[in-house]
């Protein structure tokens, strides 16, 4: 991630945190930009900003608690991936085998964490499927 990149993900986490600390963070984003612009990395960083076990009175996640840890090494039970590489279509099997997981509680984290790569691959069946989740989300 080049300088300019880390400083637009740092600004970022900086409005998400304040949501946090809210209590008004939405139920789903989407990151877009050109490849390699460090979205997957936003992504990832905002699933330890939600979930990190020493957040109170930071600005920042720890980087050092089980949660924070565990997301770095794509282990946490609660950050689910989909990722599809640029050529692949999502399908609408691969949706809801996600929204399967959607429907029960976290194991371990404060909120569940679905990040999708290369979204813009859903077929038009996914596609609608999973739109239907966004405008109608479970509690």
């Amino acid at each position: 991630m080049t300088e300019t990149q880390h400083n637009i993900s740092s600004s970022l986490l900086k409005r998400f945190l304040i949501l946090l600390k809210r209590n008004r963070l939405a139920h789903a984003y989407l990151l877009v930009g050109p490849q390699h612009a460090g979205k997957g990395e936003t992504a990832l960083a905002l699933a330890k900003l939600i979930n990190c076990e020493a957040i109170e009175g930071r600005d920042s996640f720890c980087n050092e608690c089980p949660s924070c840890r565990k997301i770095d090494l794509n282990a946490h039970p609660d950050i689910h991936f989909l990722k599809g590489n640029l050529e692949e279509s999502i399908k609408i099997e691969d949706i809801r085998e996600l929204l399967n997981q959607i429907i029960f509680k976290p194991f371990m984290a404060r909120k569940k964490v679905f990040i999708i790569e290369n979204v813009e691959n859903l077929t038009p069946e996914a596609g609608n499927a999973f739109l239907k989740t966004l405008e109608e989300p479970t509690a």
